[in-house]
């Protein structure tokens, strides 16, 4: 097939997880035999000659809605997360409404809608009263080396985040104001601060933090793998989160709030990465716990690593989106003679 996948402007997987997961998008579809065209949706001129269209994210999938074509190409939004929930905490009522009828839009004119979780279709299917949403993988972790890269010979955490992000910004100024104070005192840990965060000199000296911002890929893996555990004390936000899933694929076990492991499908009992503080003392705690014992953080390194490889690997998003293309099509209500789904 020939697809054309739409995003707000030019996709930056290095700086954005949502850019990231479009990206293994394209690749996925691309490794399944079909012709992608990936383009900001304000340069696509019309959807006729495609014989299907993703839209990525609520802003540019509205707009592809007054696009020629449109109603005559099968069509997938692939949501990310639901923005209402994710603006919640941080947008009065009627705004956070806009949002959620704008989704809601998305969710009626396109013919199936994908998100991370099964939460997140539930919902979507439940609001409609029909079955128009999917779950997926969002994120693809194909680098089964990861896990293999040795730690640091001091103990040290990450932080990985867009300065830009809300949920980040407010998590950063917890971590940096009460929570790593704590934990750098009872156990002398190094912090590395992945993304464009900036603190004072003296600072980041007294409490040993590392600040990185633009790295390439290949780097943010190596301080990743290499760290001892990530931390990601999120107490808003919405969506799988893609540096929660990187970290347990290479190996580091997070220690994060219930938002931070939103919509991740845990096993029943047993370790799987994981360790979950929803509060200050918690998060402390269970952090200088995991620094200091070797042997369970390195259980738990495995665990998530295996965890990770099962539910996020090429062949599950391979999988997953054959399923979502054959929908799209049967959705469309329309005979596509010729076209195939290539699997």
């Amino acid at each position: 097939m020939r697809i054309c996948v739409s995003d707000a402007g030019p996709l930056t997987p290095q700086r954005d997880a949502g850019s990231r997961a479009t990206c293994d998008v394209i690749e996925t579809l691309e490794s399944l035999g079909h012709e992608v065209i990936c383009r900001p949706v304000s340069e696509v001129e019309t959807l006729t000659g495609f014989d299907l269209f993703v839209a990525s994210r609520p802003g540019p999938a509205l707009h592809a809605l007054k696009l020629p074509g449109f109603k005559e190409t099968p069509s997938v939004f692939f949501g990310h997360d639901l923005h209402f929930q994710r603006m919640s905490s941080i947008l009065g009522e009627d705004k956070v409404e806009a949002f959620r009828r704008s989704e809601l839009v998305c969710w009626r004119a396109y013919d199936i809608t994908v998100y991370p979780s099964t939460q997140e279709a539930d919902y979507v299917n439940s609001t409609l009263g029909e079955s128009r949403a999917i779950h997926a993988p969002i994120f693809m972790m194909g680098d089964t080396e990861s896990s293999a890269v040795p730690k640091t010979s001091e103990p040290s955490c990450v932080f990985v985040g867009s300065a830009i992000h809300e949920p980040n910004q407010d998590a950063v100024e917890r971590l940096v104001d009460s929570l790593w104070p704590r934990i750098h005192a009872s156990s002398s840990a190094r912090l590395h601060l992945v993304g464009e965060w900036s603190l004072p000199d003296d600072l980041k000296e007294q409490l040993s933090i590392s600040i990185h911002s633009n790295l390439s890929e290949r780097d943010l893996n190596g301080i990743v793998a290499s760290s001892w555990l990530l931390l990601a004390p999120l107490s808003f936000g919405a969506g799988v989160k893609r540096k929660v899933i990187h970290a347990l694929h290479c190996g580091t076990p997070v220690v994060g709030t219930e938002v931070a492991f939103q919509g991740l499908e845990k096993p029943d009992g047993g370790v799987w990465g994981g360790v979950q503080a929803d509060d200050a003392d918690s998060t402390v705690a269970r952090t200088v716990e995991l620094l200091r014992d070797n042997a369970t953080r390195t259980n738990t390194a495995r665990e998530g690593h295996e965890w990770v490889q099962s539910r996020y690997s090429r062949e599950a998003l391979r999988e997953r989106w054959f399923e979502i293309l054959k929908k799209a099509q049967r959705g469309s209500e329309l005979t596509r003679d010729g076209v195939e789904v290539k699997g």
